[in-house]
């Protein structure tokens, strides 16, 4: 597994998708590559490629591989690493996400680990990574004859992170000084949405995403007691395992930090990777992205709200 900050993603689509103005055209004239800059988490990565109708990039030969890295190489510059594939190593086995067979592989790795295909722009070989803020390259099957104008509609509004996988929109809200769970429920509530309620590993990670993507920005100037990020989780009663979402939603799905579950009301993610001691780093970094059960009096830097999409 890699851990290389700068990220770019390329995609490639089924027959159906359109070149927008200024993208850039292979050789045999097929395909056509343009680039988003703001760095995004994959599944919003996903959904700005998806408004074009596209998918991630399969790649079926060593040739088709070249023509990735010389395409991004031209357009964005040689300041770049890793761009993303539209594959997903898992089990032993990639799969590509527009169902395609996979006839060739160029792992750097005879044993890649689990996770998300990126291809290595310098030496053209792939790895896997788990997640990320990155910019984005999508790129498509041209038409054959011009497209009338199509209006993309979000499933989503302004601001929100919309994923296919729970079909539900996703917005970090943020204090400089904190706020306690009450607070950080009701400013939820006034955005027509309420804390997030989580059910499944996958929607921890596209949680988990968008916290530590703030905790991150506030790095240099919070202090490590108020750098979690509030969940929907409380105590419906007394025992360890007595909890509620506060959406209504079964409680079906829980990754406890060890340690937690001592009988306080709400539940945090561990979202932050600094401290003023290595000993609090490290614990930090031990239970990263794990929940945690705090105080009614406790203020967390960060929350995630969560509604269903529009469609």
């Amino acid at each position: 597994m890699i851990t290389r900050l700068k990220i770019i993603a390329i995609f490639t689509s089924a027959i159906g998708s359109y070149c927008p103005k200024d993208s850039t055209l292979t050789t045999d004239q097929k395909f056509c590559y343009f680039a988003n800059p703001k760095a995004l988490v994959r599944e919003e990565a996903m959904v700005y490629c998806a408004n074009f109708e596209l998918n991630g990039a399969s790649i079926k030969s060593a040739s088709q591989n070249r023509a990735v890295v010389e395409q991004v190489r031209s357009k964005m510059g040689n300041d770049l690493d890793w761009v993303w594939l539209g594959g997903k190593f898992e089990n032993g086995q990639l799969f590509w996400n527009d169902g395609s067979d996979v006839t060739y592989t160029n792992f750097a790795s005879a044993h890649p680990s689990d996770g998300f295909l990126v291809i290595d722009i310098v030496n053209g070989k792939w790895d896997t990574v788990p997640s990320g803020w990155f910019p984005v390259v999508c790129g498509g099957e041209k038409k054959k004859q011009a497209c009338t104008s199509t209006k993309f509609v979000s499933p989503c509004e302004n601001e929100w992170l919309y994923s296919s996988t729970t079909k539900a929109c996703y917005k970090r809200i943020g204090d400089y000084g904190g706020f306690k769970w009450p607070e950080a429920r009701s400013r939820c509530q006034a955005l027509g949405a309420d804390l997030v309620s989580i059910h499944s590993a996958d929607e921890n990670r596209i949680v988990a995403e968008l916290a530590n993507h703030y905790s991150h920005a506030l790095a240099p100037v919070i202090w490590y007691d108020v750098a979690g990020t509030w969940i929907g989780a409380e105590r419906a009663g007394h025992g360890r395992m007595n909890f509620t979402w506060s959406d209504g939603t079964e409680f079906d799905y829980a990754i406890w930090a060890h340690g937690s579950r001592t009988e306080q009301p709400y539940v945090e993610m561990f979202t932050a990777r600094f401290n003023f001691s290595q000993s609090q780093v490290d614990d930090a970094l031990l239970y990263l992205n794990q929940w945690n059960d705090m105080q009614d009096y406790t203020l967390c830097s960060s929350a995630v709200c969560k509604k269903a999409a529009k469609f």
